[in-house]
């Protein structure tokens, strides 16, 4: 897990998902999963052990992000292509 705290990307990607569940008073975690949710993705893969975990899960699904803020979390997690796509 240290690996990925240590990565610059993954900390400014983190940065952005807390800015946002500031401005929709939700908790990143709640972003995160609202933000996968938005995307074109077949499915989002969620686990909870506890009753609390299963609430926190379900608040990702009552609010939407503005196309402004899904832009902003897309551009900061955007992969870097490597020669020669780049």
């Amino acid at each position: 897990v240290g690996r990925h705290f240590s990565n610059e990307k993954n900390v400014k990607i983190l940065d952005e998902v807390v800015k946002i569940a500031e401005e929709v008073k939700k908790t990143p975690s709640q972003v995160a999963t609202n933000w996968m949710l938005q995307r074109p993705i077949t499915s989002a893969l969620v686990g909870a052990k506890t009753v609390a975990q299963l609430e926190e899960n379900l608040g990702a699904l009552d609010f939407k992000l503005t196309k402004e803020q899904m832009d902003r979390l897309n551009t900061v997690s955007a992969p870097q292509l490597p020669f020669p796509q780049s």
